[in-house]
């Protein structure tokens, strides 16, 4: 894998890492029960896109199992 192919995927998840932050600050002001439930569905997706992404950085471009 190049160092290219690394940045990107470092680029990737650094926003993911960002998106969930701005997520978490918006649940922790969120008052009603069905915004926190929605921004909870939220944090759940960015996660699974972490792991894909964290995955295909650890096993090269297949993205593949570990």
């Amino acid at each position: 894998m190049g160092k290219e192919r690394i940045y990107i995927m470092t680029r990737k998840i650094r926003k993911r890492l960002l998106e969930k932050k701005a997520v978490l600050r918006q649940l922790l002001k969120s008052n009603t029960l069905e915004k926190q439930h929605a921004l909870i569905e939220r944090l759940r997706t960015i996660n699974d896109k972490l792991d894909i992404h964290k995955n295909q950085l650890i096993c090269g471009s297949k993205g593949g199992q570990r």
